[in-house]
């Protein structure tokens, strides 16, 4: 379902999800820094509880700087890279 700009778009929800939210971010590096804070705290709480944890990542250069700041401290240092597993 599509919607209008800043407007939240009703979204299907997993199984085990008991609610979603959507954010409407001010610019890409917003969305970068989000994803990557979510991603290391998803990957803390996996971990946690099981031996690895799993992300499919997107190709192309629109991702591009959602990789570099994994990459780079302080995201490269927290994460338990040896127990990610990375799909493309």
């Amino acid at each position: 379902m599509s919607g209008l700009r800043g407007v939240p778009v009703p979204m299907q929800m997993h199984k085990n999800e008991t609610s979603r939210e959507l954010k409407i971010l001010p610019d890409p590096e917003a969305v970068a820094q989000t994803a990557a804070t979510r991603i290391l705290a998803l990957s803390s709480a996996v971990l946690a509880t099981q031996d690895r944890f799993s992300v499919a990542f997107s190709g192309g250069s629109t991702p591009r700087r959602l990789y570099e700041i994994l990459a780079a401290p302080p995201f490269s240092e927290q994460v338990a890279w040896e127990r990610v597993h990375v799909f493309w």
